[in-house]
Protein backbone atom coordinates (compact mmCIF):
# COMPACT_ATOMS: atom_id res chain seq x y z
CA UNK A 1 0.00 0.00 0.00
CA UNK A 2 2.79 2.54 1.05
CA UNK A 3 4.53 1.68 -2.68
CA UNK A 4 1.21 1.91 -4.19
CA UNK A 5 0.99 5.48 -2.93
CA UNK A 6 3.98 6.81 -3.43
CA UNK A 7 4.26 7.00 1.09
CA UNK A 8 7.44 5.78 2.67
CA UNK A 9 6.81 2.85 4.87
CA UNK A 10 7.74 3.88 9.26
CA UNK A 11 8.24 2.22 12.27
CA UNK A 12 8.60 3.35 15.50
CA UNK A 13 8.42 1.82 19.28
CA UNK A 14 7.07 -0.98 19.96
CA UNK A 15 3.71 -1.21 22.40
CA UNK A 16 5.68 -1.88 24.85
CA UNK A 17 7.35 1.03 25.09
CA UNK A 18 5.22 3.47 24.97
CA UNK A 19 4.68 3.81 28.96
CA UNK A 20 8.21 3.94 29.22
CA UNK A 21 9.14 6.94 26.85
CA UNK A 22 7.12 10.60 26.55
CA UNK A 23 9.09 10.89 22.98
CA UNK A 24 7.55 8.24 20.50
CA UNK A 25 6.83 10.84 17.44
CA UNK A 26 10.84 11.40 17.74
CA UNK A 27 11.48 7.29 17.59
CA UNK A 28 9.38 7.24 14.43
CA UNK A 29 11.96 6.46 11.25
CA UNK A 30 12.01 5.14 7.79
CA UNK A 31 12.82 1.15 6.91
CA UNK A 32 13.33 -0.81 3.97
CA UNK A 33 10.08 -2.64 3.48
CA UNK A 34 12.25 -5.99 2.98
CA UNK A 35 14.17 -5.30 6.68
CA UNK A 36 11.21 -4.94 7.98
CA UNK A 37 9.89 -8.16 7.31
CA UNK A 38 12.73 -10.12 7.44
CA UNK A 39 13.14 -10.92 3.50
CA UNK A 40 16.04 -11.47 2.00
CA UNK A 41 16.89 -11.16 -1.69
CA UNK A 42 17.60 -14.72 -2.93
CA UNK A 43 20.76 -15.32 -5.62
CA UNK A 44 21.49 -18.87 -6.91
CA UNK A 45 22.68 -20.35 -9.91
CA UNK A 46 20.22 -22.05 -11.83
CA UNK A 47 22.01 -24.07 -13.73
CA UNK A 48 23.66 -25.86 -11.13
CA UNK A 49 20.36 -26.34 -9.10
CA UNK A 50 19.09 -27.77 -12.08
CA UNK A 51 22.11 -30.15 -12.61
CA UNK A 52 21.79 -31.00 -8.94
CA UNK A 53 18.08 -32.36 -9.45
CA UNK A 54 17.41 -33.42 -12.79
CA UNK A 55 16.86 -36.71 -12.62
CA UNK A 56 16.39 -36.90 -8.52
CA UNK A 57 13.83 -37.93 -6.53
CA UNK A 58 12.59 -34.98 -4.47
CA UNK A 59 10.73 -34.95 -1.29
CA UNK A 60 8.95 -31.69 -0.34
CA UNK A 61 7.34 -31.69 2.88
CA UNK A 62 4.61 -29.20 3.71
CA UNK A 63 3.98 -29.18 0.25
CA UNK A 64 1.03 -27.52 0.03
CA UNK A 65 1.70 -24.67 1.36
CA UNK A 66 2.57 -21.27 -0.52
CA UNK A 67 6.56 -22.03 -0.22
CA UNK A 68 6.03 -25.57 -1.02
CA UNK A 69 3.88 -25.46 -3.62
CA UNK A 70 6.08 -22.64 -5.12
CA UNK A 71 9.26 -24.67 -4.72
CA UNK A 72 7.51 -28.02 -6.29
CA UNK A 73 6.60 -25.61 -9.11
CA UNK A 74 10.18 -24.23 -9.68
CA UNK A 75 11.73 -28.32 -9.29
CA UNK A 76 8.99 -29.43 -11.64
CA UNK A 77 11.09 -27.07 -14.52
CA UNK A 78 14.31 -28.62 -13.63
CA UNK A 79 13.36 -32.36 -14.41
CA UNK A 80 13.34 -34.50 -11.53
CA UNK A 81 13.13 -38.12 -11.54
CA UNK A 82 9.96 -38.07 -8.92
CA UNK A 83 8.33 -35.25 -6.93
CA UNK A 84 6.84 -36.35 -3.46
CA UNK A 85 4.33 -34.08 -2.27
CA UNK A 86 3.63 -34.73 1.43
CA UNK A 87 1.31 -32.25 3.37
CA UNK A 88 -1.81 -33.11 5.91
CA UNK A 89 -3.55 -30.91 3.29
CA UNK A 90 -4.86 -33.82 0.94
CA UNK A 91 -7.13 -31.34 -0.93
CA UNK A 92 -4.14 -28.57 -1.40
CA UNK A 93 -2.36 -31.66 -2.84
CA UNK A 94 -4.63 -32.82 -4.89
CA UNK A 95 -4.93 -29.85 -6.39
CA UNK A 96 -0.95 -28.81 -6.72
CA UNK A 97 -0.46 -32.43 -8.19
CA UNK A 98 -3.53 -31.81 -11.05
CA UNK A 99 -1.07 -28.46 -11.69
CA UNK A 100 1.76 -30.12 -11.63
CA UNK A 101 0.42 -33.40 -13.99
CA UNK A 102 -1.21 -30.33 -16.77
CA UNK A 103 1.81 -27.97 -16.83
CA UNK A 104 4.63 -30.40 -16.22
CA UNK A 105 5.76 -33.95 -18.23
CA UNK A 106 8.04 -36.53 -18.07
CA UNK A 107 8.59 -37.31 -13.84
CA UNK A 108 6.49 -39.00 -11.40
CA UNK A 109 4.26 -37.03 -9.01
CA UNK A 110 3.48 -38.75 -5.26
CA UNK A 111 1.01 -36.83 -3.19
CA UNK A 112 1.22 -38.10 0.50
CA UNK A 113 -1.36 -37.01 3.11
CA UNK A 114 1.06 -36.62 5.97
CA UNK A 115 2.16 -34.83 8.91
CA UNK A 116 5.74 -34.33 9.85
CA UNK A 117 4.17 -34.57 13.63
CA UNK A 118 4.10 -38.60 12.98
CA UNK A 119 7.06 -39.82 13.04
CA UNK A 120 6.62 -43.27 12.34
CA UNK A 121 4.65 -42.59 9.22
CA UNK A 122 7.61 -39.86 8.22
CA UNK A 123 10.26 -42.69 8.97
CA UNK A 124 7.65 -45.05 6.59
CA UNK A 125 7.82 -42.87 3.80
CA UNK A 126 11.68 -42.11 3.69
CA UNK A 127 12.19 -45.60 3.81
CA UNK A 128 9.67 -46.74 1.18
CA UNK A 129 10.41 -43.20 -1.41
CA UNK A 130 14.48 -43.41 -0.49
CA UNK A 131 14.52 -39.01 -1.97
CA UNK A 132 17.64 -37.69 -3.01
CA UNK A 133 16.60 -34.71 -1.78
CA UNK A 134 14.61 -33.25 1.09
CA UNK A 135 13.10 -29.65 1.21
CA UNK A 136 11.49 -29.10 4.27
CA UNK A 137 8.65 -26.48 4.68
CA UNK A 138 6.28 -27.73 6.90
CA UNK A 139 6.41 -25.25 9.71
CA UNK A 140 3.34 -22.77 11.15
CA UNK A 141 4.94 -19.31 10.71
CA UNK A 142 4.43 -16.59 13.84
CA UNK A 143 0.54 -16.17 13.07
CA UNK A 144 -0.17 -19.21 14.94
CA UNK A 145 1.24 -18.00 17.84
CA UNK A 146 -1.19 -15.38 18.05
CA UNK A 147 -4.97 -17.06 17.97
CA UNK A 148 -3.51 -20.72 17.79
CA UNK A 149 -2.11 -22.74 20.64
CA UNK A 150 2.13 -22.37 20.87
CA UNK A 151 2.01 -26.10 22.11
CA UNK A 152 0.99 -26.95 18.43
CA UNK A 153 3.43 -25.03 17.05
CA UNK A 154 6.37 -26.34 18.93
CA UNK A 155 5.18 -29.87 18.11
CA UNK A 156 5.12 -29.01 14.61
CA UNK A 157 8.02 -26.64 14.06
CA UNK A 158 10.45 -28.16 16.44
CA UNK A 159 9.40 -31.69 16.72
CA UNK A 160 8.33 -32.66 13.05
CA UNK A 161 11.32 -31.19 11.74
CA UNK A 162 13.39 -33.51 13.71
CA UNK A 163 11.67 -36.40 12.31
CA UNK A 164 12.33 -34.97 9.09
CA UNK A 165 15.68 -34.78 9.90
CA UNK A 166 16.48 -38.12 11.69
CA UNK A 167 14.16 -39.89 8.51
CA UNK A 168 16.73 -38.39 6.27
CA UNK A 169 19.62 -39.12 8.06
CA UNK A 170 18.88 -42.93 8.29
CA UNK A 171 17.95 -43.05 4.74
CA UNK A 172 21.22 -41.28 3.55
CA UNK A 173 19.44 -38.27 1.98
CA UNK A 174 21.80 -36.18 0.12
CA UNK A 175 20.72 -32.58 0.49
CA UNK A 176 17.94 -31.13 3.01
CA UNK A 177 16.80 -27.77 3.33
CA UNK A 178 15.19 -26.45 6.10
CA UNK A 179 12.49 -23.80 5.19
CA UNK A 180 11.13 -21.44 7.20
CA UNK A 181 9.76 -18.11 7.99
Amino acid sequence: LCRRTGRPVQSMLGIHDFRQNETVISNIREVDPETLLGKMELHYDEDRTAAGIRGKTVLIMGAAGYMGSTLARIIATYGPLKLILCDINGQGLQNLTQQLNRTYAGFEIEPIVITAKDEPSVRRVFRLSRPDIVLHCAYHNHEAFTGGSPAEVIRNNVFGTWHVIHAADETGVEKMLLISE
